[in-house]
């Protein structure tokens, strides 16, 4: 886990100001790069418009909160809504909360000493539903709670409303917050420095020139809270831009790394894709990297995005590899419906495919419970020893090794590992305590990475991060996503590392895709669906398959209508891709 001594965390405090609550300072068009001028960070946008005249307390309120997703020249379009005094104190940087849309603002009087309202003083409640908080670093935190802040408002000579005691930060609607803010992915390394992994970040959209630089900013604090000690950055947390990013002569965006140190040439081509592809949403021009002034890596100046593709992990599954389904008790191809010979007549509850395909694990029926299976794709299945249990989970697999998890009796998370690479497969329990502190866990997916998984526990979505010490694994981090906007989850799929395909038994979304921070729900069409829905495939570059009370049914994006399969094998088929 990376520590922030207190040197570095002086240099995370200024970065939050240019990062969530101001522009950037101003870019260079052309010409080699130039250092960054001291005490940069407040930008240069187009002037803040003033307030409307005669508005109310309560629409001063809503239209204050309304202004503050404008981040640029430190919230200068909010702190016009503030009295003089209240604009010079009030502190953005301590906390920036995303609320819902539909909140509310109520009025209470301002008593004087012998009980009657005060005519130029009043306090107006703002009050909703809080979806989280964004960290210092830009991630997003999700922290579903209702809230409730008091808000002193004071009449001004001019008959105008002013407020003269803000909140603590910033608050901004969910609404404005998307309009105003971008969602980027900044990438750090597997600790093998092997693949990159992304984690989501938001930064703000004005001035578009100086986004560059915000999402550099990001990548340099290092992971989120949530992925630290399972990723690390090949970047020394020392390092920052030793100058603006800024465009050459030629079109190029130059980056220029200070205090980058002694790295090794392979390192510092795991920095190269770390920073080309942080960039790749922001921009399409070629990237020119240096590091100090000098190139970055010395045989290569320019970068695109397919220089680092191999540091990019192939998380799907290989297309000949169809997927599979349950249904009745039986096993069965995703393509033609055909049986699959290992599962036999095992009375099969649930199945799991490895990423490769070589290997299958099967929950099959026994008296007075359940049995594991697991071994090759062509059979045979050896029973796995574990303690009795009523129920287990659909069994889940790691990407890139003979290890898959499964939950016993909706308590005990445990993962199944064949270390001699000999069919010997063995069990070990998962410290899993801060998912089973939500409730009884009724299904459990580990990341197509593995670096995270989610469950649905306690009748609640909730994803965590796994991290292992001592060849012991672990859940850590875990938090609630969804709550009050994905409401009753009953299965959960991962198509990409930092988002999930959740069905539900709600009618009016029976299907959703959600961001790996919770900020970011949509909703997929409803149209042809019979809910409940109950089960779901989905992989990379593969169609969402789902299962609800008429059959199977697919679709490539989440605006299109749902097609059903060639096939119909009824109501309670549970498919399945590889992995």
């Amino acid at each position: 886990m990376r520590r922030f001594p207190r040197r570095v965390l002086a240099l995370c405090l200024a970065l939050v100001t240019a990062l969530l609550m101001s522009a950037c300072a101003s870019i260079p068009e052309s010409g080699a790069p130039k250092k960054l001028r001291p005490g940069g960070g407040t930008g240069q946008g187009s002037e803040a418009a003033q307030p409307e005249r005669g508005l109310t307390p309560l629409g001063l309120v809503r239209n204050f909160v309304k202004a503050s997703a404008d981040s640029e020249q430190l919230h200068a379009a909010a702190r016009l809504y503030l009295t003089e005094q209240a604009s010079r104190s009030w502190d953005d940087r301590s906390l920036h909360r995303v609320i819902a849309d539909d909140f509310d603002t109520i009025p209470r009087p301002v008593l004087s000493p012998n009980g009657e309202p005060k005519p130029n003083e009043q306090i107006v409640v703002l009050r909703g539903t809080q979806f989280g908080r964004v960290d210092f670093d830009a991630s997003f935190v999700p922290e579903t709670k209702s809230i409730e802040t008091e808000l002193r408002v004071e009449k001004q000579a001019n008959g105008d409303w002013r407020i003269a005691d803000p909140p603590q930060g910033v608050v901004v609607t969910f609404a404005n917050f998307k309009e105003n803010y971008k969602q980027v992915r900044v990438y750090f390394s597997d600790p093998n420095h092997r693949t990159v992994v992304p984690d989501l970040r938001y930064v703000p959209m004005r001035p578009a020139r100086a986004v560059p630089d915000k999402v550099l900013d990001a990548l340099l604090l290092g992971p989120s809270a949530a992925l630290r000690g399972s990723v690390t950055s090949v970047i020394p947390q020392n390092t920052a831009l030793a100058s603006n990013v800024s465009e050459s002569a030629d079109g190029a965006l130059q980056v220029n790394l200070g205090k980058l140190g002694d790295k090794t040439t392979p390192d510092r081509r795991v920095i190269a894709a770390q920073v080309v592809l942080s960039l790749r949403q922001v921009t399409n021009s070629r990237i020119k990297l240096f590091a100090d002034g000098q190139p970055l890596v010395q045989d290569k100046l320019e970068w695109r995005p397919a220089d680092v593709a191999t540091f990019e992990a192939h998380l799907g599954p290989s297309p000949e590899l169809a997927g599979m389904y349950v249904v009745g008790g039986k096993l069965r191809s995703l393509k033609d419906e055909s049986l699959v010979a290992a599962a036999g007549d095992l009375g099969v509850v649930s199945a799991a495919q490895s990423k490769q395909g070589d290997l299958l694990a099967v929950v099959a029926r026994q008296s007075g419970g359940v049995q594991l299976r697991v071994g090759p794709t062509n059979g045979p299945l050896r029973e796995v020893s574990l303690r009795q249990s009523a129920t287990l989970t659909r069994p889940t697999w790691m990407p890139d090794a003979p290890e898959m998890w499964t939950v016993l009796d909706q308590s005990t998370v445990v993962r199944v590992v064949d270390s001699t690479g000999r069919g010997t497969w063995s069990s070990a329990r998962v410290n899993a305590d801060e998912l089973t502190r939500f409730g009884a866990i009724t299904e459990l997916r580990l990341s197509r990475d593995g670096l995270r998984v989610a469950a649905i526990a306690g009748g609640r979505l909730v994803v965590g991060t796994v991290a292992e010490q001592g060849g012991e694994r672990s859940v850590r981090a875990a938090q609630v996503l969804g709550f009050n906007r994905l409401s009753n989850p009953v299965a959960v799929e991962w198509p990409l590392p930092d988002a999930l395909i959740v069905a539900t038994t709600n009618p009016t979304t029976p299907v959703a895709k959600i961001g790996v921070d919770g900020l970011v729900v949509e909703p997929y069409l409803s149209s042809n669906l019979t809910p409940p829905v109950h089960a779901i495939a989905a992989a990379p570059s593969r169609p969402v398959v789902v299962s609800d009370s008429g059959g199977l049914w697919k679709v490539t994006e989440s605006s299109e209508v749902w097609q059903p399969l060639p096939f119909n094998p009824g109501p309670n088929a549970v498919p399945f891709y590889p992995g």
